[in-house]
């Protein structure tokens, strides 16, 4: 009987023992997990810090009709000819940002102060919405290069002169 009473006892504790163990590693496990959710949320919070612009050109009378489009989110800028004219036009230009680059957008997009719309439709012209944060701080039914209020203009120019793609608003007949 005092055999069989040390041999229950030995048992449970190996089975205390190997259940510790894994109670040690399912601990660490859960650790390491958390751990590496905090870092990616430092990673996404990080990214998100920079201003996220969007810059949309477009004949009057169509939004849908969008021609070019300008986004820079994070430290990545993308330019699109949604509806090149000819085939040798280069459709998409992606690029990384520099950190002057990045501070300068910055920079710019925090200098507009106000918010400027102005949608009155007219035919055969130009369209453009700037929008900050998903925010729309200037839209214009008229738009030539000279035409915005500064704030916005110097942020449009900017941003134009980063693109490898011409943005090209011909002229309506």
């Amino acid at each position: 009987m005092t055999f069989l009473r040390t041999q229950s006892w030995t048992c449970r504790f190996k089975d205390m023992k190997e259940l510790c163990i894994l109670l040690l590693a399912v601990f660490s496990l859960c650790l390491t997990s958390c751990n590496s959710q905090e870092k990616r949320d430092e990673i996404s919070k990080s990214e998100s810090q920079g201003k996220s612009i969007m810059l949309s050109f477009y004949p009057t009378g169509g939004v849908e009709d969008l021609r070019y489009s300008i986004s820079v989110v994070g430290d990545s800028l993308k330019v699109k000819n949604h509806r090149p004219t000819s085939t040798n036009d280069q459709r998409e230009y992606v690029a990384l940002l520099s950190d002057s680059q990045i501070d300068e957008i910055d920079s710019l997009a925090s200098a507009i102060k106000v918010k400027y719309r102005n949608t009155d439709v007219l035919n055969d012209t130009w369209g453009v919405t700037l929008e900050i944060d998903n925010q729309v701080v200037y839209e214009t039914s008229d738009f030539s290069f000279g035409l915005p209020p500064n704030e916005a203009m110097n942020l449009i120019n900017y941003l134009v002169g980063l693109s490898a793609i011409k943005i090209d608003l011909y002229g309506f007949s």
